[in-house]
């Protein structure tokens, strides 16, 4: 017994700090899951947008010349969130 409390013991202490450990492991491996697959999403949007904006090109008409443009920037910024995904996936790795 120390210091007059009776719930303590070294043993329960080093036993509580590896869980405590291997909880935030577990908690960074799930983090990292999570980012590896929002950066799939983002991937697969960038794909997806990149081809349709090629595919309304093609076609003639101011409408299309819009749609092409907002095409290209929601490609900008599925690629801005793949690369954000792709960090934060990389630093809880």
């Amino acid at each position: 017994m120390s210091l007059g409390h009776a719930w303590y013991d070294a043993t329960t202490y080093i036993s509580a700090c590896t869980m405590r450990a291997r909880l935030a492991d577990e908690h960074k491996t799930a983090m990292s899951t999570v980012f590896l697959v929002l950066f799939a999403i983002n991937l697969a949007a960038v794909v997806l947008s990149l081809f349709a904006g090629l595919f309304i090109m093609t076609r003639p008409g101011d409408a299309n010349r819009r749609r092409s443009n907002y095409l290209m920037r929601a490609r900008i910024a599925s690629q801005v969130g793949a690369v954000g995904f792709l960090i934060l996936f990389m630093v809880t790795k």
